[in-house]
């Protein structure tokens, strides 16, 4: 076929990813986030590609930006050819049987510890081409600036040029130790948690103080304002807290499983929960290759398998 020979060689794979974006999202904005780079470069892409394909794409006015009537064509068929090239990167992918080369990852130090460690091992050792390097931190990374490749994060992403692949299902819940309930009363309703004392940790997504919970029998959300002596910003200094009979913690399932199974602590309100899904985060731009993804579906697989079971929600 000579079909190529037709094609201008200033169009590329790049402009035709960009192209899609902003007319996906009918946003010149929004395409510049979600490739990381700045609306005058996109604009100047745009521009560069309607000029070699000898047409306009896009009608835009002040207020909204619009797809022209070859800008409707040229999408449909844009959206099949990138489907295409996905379907045969991924192909060849599939061929190679061992992820080689270097992949950085951060995680929330408690998670990281206990359960992506042993994971990564074993990722390891199956696959000696390997290289990684693990960064375990409370602090939210910023993926670009800090070269990380993958960052295991619990809860959700806001950021419009990331990727999230969701990991396991899980939730927060409130606990306390059976001495402190004893000497303070076990809260009845929601309300009741503004006269005890809890035991605050901010998380990435969280306000200090400003408790979201979800009833499990109706799905309904509450905002729960909150106070209390002592706060952190490790879950396992609060955990340690709240075993020390301090106050009210909420906590993720599968961090105090051993000791909701051993009573150490127990549940408060069972019926309350605050969703706090694991996700790997990842560069909008990686998200075709192959060791990015063969590492996120490992990870997936393997932490799900190692994670405690969430059977200690009351439903």
């Amino acid at each position: 076929m000579s079909v190529l020979k037709t094609l201008p060689k200033q169009i590329s794979l790049w402009d035709l990813n960009l192209f899609f974006l902003v007319a996906k999202w009918l946003s010149f904005n929004r395409a510049a986030q979600e490739m990381g780079i700045t609306p005058g470069y996109v604009t100047k892409c745009i521009h560069s590609l309607e000029k070699a394909l000898d047409t306009k794409l896009f009608v835009r006015t002040t207020r909204q930006v619009m797809l022209s009537k070859s800008g409707e064509f040229f999408f449909i068929k844009v959206k099949d050819i990138l489907g295409d090239v996905e379907d045969a990167i991924f192909g060849i992918n599939a061929l190679q049987d061992v992820a080689s080369g270097n992949v950085r990852i951060s995680c929330n130090t408690y998670l990281g510890q206990n359960y992506l460690a042993p994971v990564l091992s074993l990722m390891e050792r199956q696959n000696p081409g390997l290289n990684i390097w693990l960064d375990l931190t409370n602090q939210q990374n910023d993926l670009i600036a800090d070269d990380i490749d993958i960052d295991i994060r619990i809860g959700s992403v806001k950021e419009p040029h990331l990727v999230a692949y969701k990991i396991a299902t899980s939730f927060r819940v409130l606990c306390a130790s059976p001495l402190y309930l004893k000497r303070h009363g076990t809260p009845a309703e929601l309300d009741d948690l503004s006269n005890h004392n809890c035991i605050l940790y901010r998380p990435r997504e969280e306000s200090m103080g400003l408790w979201r919970l979800a009833d499990s029998r109706c799905g309904t959300e509450s905002k729960v304002k909150v106070s209390g002596t002592l706060s952190a910003s490790h879950s396992d200094v609060v955990k340690t807290w709240a075993i020390k009979n301090h106050g009210i913690a909420m906590l993720p399932l599968w961090g105090a499983a051993p000791e909701l199974a051993s009573g150490v602590l127990v549940r408060v309100l069972p019926h309350y929960r605050q969703s706090a899904d694991i996700i790997a985060v990842i560069k909008n731009q990686e998200k075709k290759t192959h060791l990015i993804r063969s590492c996120v579906d490992f990870i997936k697989t393997h932490l799900q398998i190692g994670l405690p079971p969430n059977n200690h929600l009351d439903d």
